[in-house]
């Protein structure tokens, strides 16, 4: 059996993601003729031209179909955040970093030093050359600990 460790959004994360963004999506959806009305009397509100539209949609259905609107728009937003958060597959062997529909190998053999800085982070090759820079979700000793258990080269 070969010894990974799976680095990335963590569970709680991936739930808030899941339940959060559609369910606020359809609260919105549900309740945008309420809140158009509202919108419309400040007088700061651009569009409003776009928020008279909203009001004069009628009938029991708008709230629905506004709703179901909300409800897509949600579960398109959590598809976009799991798509832009790396997922690193680490092994005794290589690193395998997963972003963007883009997948990078890296092989042990080839990196020389590893390290975050900031939210960044950075795999350098063996004669100095970035390899691999990326914003990481997990925190800073999350990632130190996971590499240095392969026997990475991690860098403070």
């Amino acid at each position: 059996m070969i010894d990974k460790t799976v680095l990335g959004l963590s569970k709680g994360d991936k739930a808030t993601l899941i339940i959060i963004p559609p369910v606020l999506g359809a609260v919105l959806g549900w309740f945008s003729p309420i809140i158009a009305e509202w919108l419309i009397k400040l007088p700061f509100v651009p569009f409003k031209g776009a928020l008279e539209w909203v009001l004069t949609w009628d009938g029991y259905w708008v709230p629905i179909i506004a709703m179901v609107i909300g409800l897509i728009a949600g579960i398109i937003f959590t598809s976009y955040a799991f798509l832009e958060t790396l997922k690193m597959t680490i092994s005794d062997e290589e690193v395998k970093l997963e972003v963007k529909g883009q997948v990078a190998t890296l092989n042990k053999q080839d990196i020389s030093a590893i390290f975050m800085e900031g939210k960044q982070l950075t795999i350098l090759g063996a004669d100095g050359v970035e390899l691999y820079r990326e914003e990481s979700e997990p925190k800073k000793d999350v990632v130190a600990e996971a590499f240095a258990h392969h026997n990475y080269p991690w860098v403070d």
